[in-house]
């Protein structure tokens, strides 16, 4: 298609941050994920989230979801680490198939 640009990407381009930052903040409370919400973060305080129930709601909950890591040494931590390659996604190699139009 004219409209359609594709970039191919090569397998090394993918990475495993989930993995990676795991290390550094907490995960969610069980539960919290399941249920209708509105969240909020503030650039002056990224590490917490405040969540509420319906957007004009006064009961507020904050999370905290920086890990007991000083902030100095995580910095310097996230700038000294590399996320691991993950595998790149899409169709495998021998589901591919080749089209070729004849005109």
């Amino acid at each position: 298609m004219e409209d359609i640009t594709f970039i191919p990407l090569q397998g090394n381009e993918f990475f495993n941050y989930d993995q990676l930052l795991d290390d550094f903040y907490k995960p969610f409370k069980p539960g919290t994920v399941q249920i209708n919400h509105y969240f909020m973060v503030n650039h002056h305080s990224p590490t917490t989230m405040v969540t509420k129930l319906f957007f004009d709601d006064d009961d507020e909950q904050h999370s905290q979801f920086q890990s007991n890591m000083l902030r100095e040494s995580r910095d310097a931590e996230l700038l000294n680490r590399t996320p691991n390659v993950i595998p790149s996604s899409g169709i495998k190699p021998i589901k591919q198939v080749i089209v070729l139009i004849l005109l």
